[in-house]
């Protein structure tokens, strides 16, 4: 797998009240590049949109 990540949006939220806690960041973006699949072959990808994000929440 060989992918750039082009975001276009960044969100960020925060919540902590004592023991209830919820931070998100999450980047939307353009995926662009090469994949393999199972059996080997490379697939090209130009403009998937998508995302990354890290979520920790307590309660």
């Amino acid at each position: 797998m060989n992918l750039t990540f082009s975001p276009v949006y960044d969100r960020y939220s925060n919540f902590d009240r004592l023991i209830v806690l919820s931070r998100e960041h999450q980047v939307f973006g353009w995926f662009d590049g090469t994949v393999v699949s199972e059996k080997g072959e490379t697939i090209p990808v130009e403009r998937i949109f998508g995302w990354a994000e890290e979520v920790c929440r307590r309660w």
